[in-house]
Order: structure tokens, then sequence, then C-alpha cells
């Protein structure tokens, strides 16, 4: 019974992607017990829904898609049904998380948009299966079928058109 959970793909992208996804949940929720609570929420939600037959990176698709959006429900539900804090440390946390949230939102939206439109098919992949899901060089050469030099050449050149691209457009927004 063991040997098949581990195989699950879920299992596979989850184990692979947390520190990842925790980074991500924690940046929109601004703590991290909420961040955490996000986690495991999307991981239950997931492992009835997402079939054995799901391969590891639509898993890790749907896990980064499903934590994000339990983790800005987290943010407006804090927004509109305030509670009492019985934790000391949590009555530190600024009240701008909702402005943080949605600030990473739009972030997390514009790279999106520019990856779409201005990498090419290739560069979206391995930045996807690199940043995204987490997987080494040899995994994502294997898979790709190409050379891992190859892969690091389209990574560097992908991260470096979003920098670019990102960047002119936070200086044209600030003139």
């Amino acid at each position: 019974m063991a040997n098949t959970a581990t195989k699950h793909p879920l299992l596979v992208a989850f184990e692979r992607m947390r520190h990842r996804l925790q980074k991500l949940s924690a940046s929109i929720t601004g703590n991290d017990e909420d961040a955490e609570d996000a986690l495991q929420d999307a991981f239950v939600r997931l492992w009835t829904k997402v079939p054995q037959s799901t391969d590891t990176e639509q898993a890790a698709a749907l896990m980064t898609t499903t934590v994000r959006n339990l983790s800005i429900d987290r943010v407006r539900r804090r927004q509109t049904k305030p509670t009492e804090e019985l934790d000391d440390a949590r009555l530190n946390v600024p009240d701008d998380t909702n402005e943080a949230a949605r600030e990473a939102e739009l972030k997390f939206q514009t790279v999106q948009r520019i990856m779409q439109q201005r990498l090419s098919a290739q560069q979206r992949t391995v930045l996807q299966m690199r940043d995204y899901e987490g997987r080494s060089y040899a995994d994502i050469a294997s898979a790709l079928h190409v050379q891992e030099a190859a892969v690091r050449m389209q990574l560097s050149r992908a991260r470096k058109t979003v920098r670019e691209i990102y960047l002119q457009m936070q200086y044209e927004t600030t003139e």
C-alpha cells in the first residue's frame, strides 16, 4: 500500500515542490502558519481529485495553482471576517497583508504574461520545470531530449528576458 502511495504523481510533485509552495503561500498570506495550512488544504483537496494516471508535471501545475488560490482566499477571509487573535505574535502582523497579497498577485500575473507573450515554448517549459517544479537540469534535459548545457542556456535566456522586460515595465510606470 505504501509503495503505491509513493508513486502517486501528486505526492511526488508535493514532495519535490513543498519548499517553493511554502514560500509562494507565505508571500501571499504574510505568515508561515497560514501558508502551511494552505499547503495542507491544497494537498488534501487534490488528493481525492487527481487521478493516479495524471503525470507529475500536471500534478505540480495543479498544486501550484491550488496553493496560490487557497492562499489568496485565506487573505480575503481574514479581511472580511476578522477574528480575535490569541497569539501575541500574530497581533503584530501589519494590516497591509491584503495589499501585499494583491501586489504579489499582480507581480505574479505580470511575470506569467511576459512568459506567455515573450518566451519561446521551450524557454517557458524549461523555466516552469526548473523554477516552479524544482526539477534538476539532468531531469529537464532528459524530459526534453536535449543536453544539460542547452537547458542551462535556455533557462538563462528566459530569466534574462523576463527580468529585462519586467524591469522595463517598472521603469516605464515610474516615469
